[in-house]
């Protein structure tokens, strides 16, 4: 297979669907010698913060020598950002985010032809259904991790937990970050239920991180109690003691399980880093345990992170912020952002998308309000709500709505106005954000 026919091979199993359960993901590592038991992994479940929180203890392992495997989901521009190998070694050949390299196109390549190959051969038969996109790519990067020799890996759960096909590992560190109403059609309707699921990746004896409150929180703790897992919760064990907003980064006092940190520098912007940044140093002082992690390198690693996406400023005049906000937890916290932006004399105009099996209606109640401008633009997906029924729905909190056929058409005109000082936020649907991210930065999407 070429690089373009391994992507649609790849595409082409979304069409399956989403399955949760492991017996798909066991037999076919199983076919190719249990990869993911090579290495020891660290595993990161929750509805908002997984990709922050995973980069962030990414880059710290990073600083501290280790050679690390990163795999995230979803992506916004090529599927090979999902996975990544950050090292310090060869820093000038890795691209603009020191020390990170995303899979090459031809590694790519020869792995999806070998899982191609061996899928023909273990799927043909009964019981087991054809592997999904998810699974596939999952088990792709196990053994592309494996093919690398990393120490140590990052992997941030998918769905849920407990039958997500990540949860296939043994990992040495569990973190679950907070824990919110989403994809209730798979996980619940009720965030104890939620959390019961996000809480199957909690291993016996194992650590666990937490960053959950209230009702999911109290399920995280019988589930650790029945596992014996100690668990770290934060604003009991760690803690962000105050903060401080600059234009281009945040100054954090945090308070970890051994340690305090003064002064620790993020780039990344928004209410949730904070949480995020404090999640990720309490876990890196229980890895300090195993892996040869300092206070020094905690620092760093955490300074050197970025994440795409999440409150991510493009251009000036007019400068358009980037946010993958998609349920209403996250939506709340964007709300927070707008009113400070606005506090400053800007004006917002929003362009706004979302999939059909989001909590759409307690999204738009939290930000439609906020905004002065909406212009309604349909992701490029087959999941995305129409544009008359968003359209529709969307007028009871906000009336200045018009809608668009095309994103790109639309950011183009946008651009003309050169002298414009106000904000254009992209928000909604993460499909929406990767398409304003490639035709804004003229990068091709794979």
């Amino acid at each position: 297979m070429t690089y373009k026919q391994s992507l649609a091979w790849l595409y082409g199993l979304e069409g399956h669907g989403i399955k949760l359960g492991l017996s798909n993901i066991k037999k076919l590592l199983e076919h190719f010698g249990n990869p993911h038991l090579s290495y020891p992994v660290i595993l990161i479940a929750g509805t908002n913060g997984k990709g922050s929180v995973a980069s962030f203890i990414a880059n710290i392992l990073r600083e501290s020598g280790l050679k690390v495997g990163l795999y995230t989901s979803p992506h916004l521009i090529t599927i090979r950002e999902r996975i990544s190998i950050l090292q310090n070694k060869d820093l000038l050949a890795y691209g603009k985010q020191a020390g990170k390299q995303d899979i090459s196109r031809i590694a790519f390549t020869q792995l999806a032809s070998e899982l191609k190959k061996e899928i023909k051969k273990i799927f043909d038969c009964p019981p087991f259904s054809r592997p999904t996109f998810f699974e596939v790519l999952t088990a792709l990067s196990f053994i592309y991790f494996k093919k690398e020799k990393i120490d140590v890996a990052v992997y941030e759960v998918g769905l849920g937990g407990r039958l997500d096909a990540t949860n296939i590992t043994e990992p040495f560190l569990s973190v679950i970050t907070v824990i919110g109403m989403d994809h209730t059609n798979y996980l619940g309707k009720t965030l104890s239920s939620i959390a019961k699921e996000k809480g199957g990746i909690i291993r016996g004896k194992t650590p666990l991180v937490t960053g959950a409150d209230g009702e999911a929180l109290d399920t995280l703790i019988e589930l650790a109690k029945a596992k014996k897992a100690p668990i770290f919760i934060y604003g009991k064990d760690f803690s962000l003691k105050n903060h401080k907003e600059e234009d281009s980064h945040q100054l954090l006092n945090i308070q970890g399980i051994k340690d305090f940190y003064p002064n620790v520098l993020i780039s990344l912007k928004g209410k949730w880093q904070h949480i995020n940044a404090s999640l990720a140093v309490a876990a890196s002082e229980i890895l300090s345990k195993w892996l040869p992690i300092k206070k020094e390198h905690i620092y760093k690693g955490l300074e050197k992170t970025t994440w795409s996406g999440r409150l991510e400023r493009i251009g000036e005049r007019p400068s358009f912020i980037l946010d993958g906000a998609h349920n209403p937890q996250a939506a709340k916290i964007l709300k927070e952002e707008i009113i400070k932006i606005k506090s400053a004399g800007k004006n917002i105009k929003m362009i706004f998308g979302v999939l059909k099996d989001k909590d759409r209606e307690n999204i738009m109640k939290e930000i439609f309000p906020v905004v002065d401008e909406i212009i309604l633009v349909k992701p490029n997906t087959k999941r995305a709500v129409s544009l008359s029924i968003l359209k529709k729905e969307g007028k009871i909190y906000n009336k200045n709505i018009t809608t668009s056929i095309k994103l790109a058409s639309t950011i183009k005109e946008l651009k003309k106005n050169k002298k414009d000082k106000n904000i254009i936020l992209i928000c909604g649907s993460l499909y929406l954000v990767g398409e304003a991210r490639s035709i804004l930065l003229k990068k091709k999407q794979e």
